[in-house]
């Protein structure tokens, strides 16, 4: 490394150290940002209002998960909610599922403004294995409403737990 090499990169670090001699820190450690007053121009109220709202994780509903069909001698359908679930914002819903029978499982989707509703297999129609613990992101919009159906195979008794985020955006 030449001279002028090292001179630059002294440089960069005393332009490194003039800025970060700005940061404040509050008692937990965490940085200080005077939006108003942003010196070091980390933020503006915009930007930290969109990362707030876009990592701000809300839970909708939970739900233990139970059918017997251990007599039956045909797969039934279970919906999972008795009534649908309303929307009431944009953004994405993440869907959180563990079952202990390998099953197949669809979303059913009313769209905003409809009353038919679609039903859609999710993880691409192929069967969630047993005890595993799968997550899912779904679109959605202010009004939709969703359920799940859960395909119980014959002479089987489905349990398991079924827990619905939302994330604004």
């Amino acid at each position: 490394m030449n001279s002028l090499e090292l001179v630059k990169i002294l440089e960069n670090l005393l332009r490194i150290k003039e800025q970060t001699d700005k940061l404040q820190f509050d008692t937990s450690n965490n940085v200080k940002i005077d939006i108003a007053n942003d010196e070091i121009g980390l933020a503006t109220e915009t930007t930290l209002s969109s990362i707030n709202d876009k990592l701000t994780q809300f839970k909708i509903t939970e739900q233990e998960l139970s059918y017997d069909n251990s007599t039956g001698t045909a797969t039934a359908n279970y919906t999972v909610f008795t009534n649908d679930i309303s929307i009431d914002f944009n953004g994405v819903i993440v869907i959180q599922i563990a079952i202990n029978t390998a099953t197949t499982v669809q979303l059913k989707l009313t769209p905003s403004g409809s009353t038919t509703s679609h039903t859609y297999y999710i993880n691409s129609a192929s069967s969630l294995t047993a005890n595993s613990w799968y997550e899912f992101e779904f679109n959605v919009s202010n009004g939709d409403a969703i359920n799940f159906v859960i395909q119980v195979p014959a002479s089987a008794t489905l349990s398991g737990y079924l827990r619905i985020f939302g994330r604004k955006r």
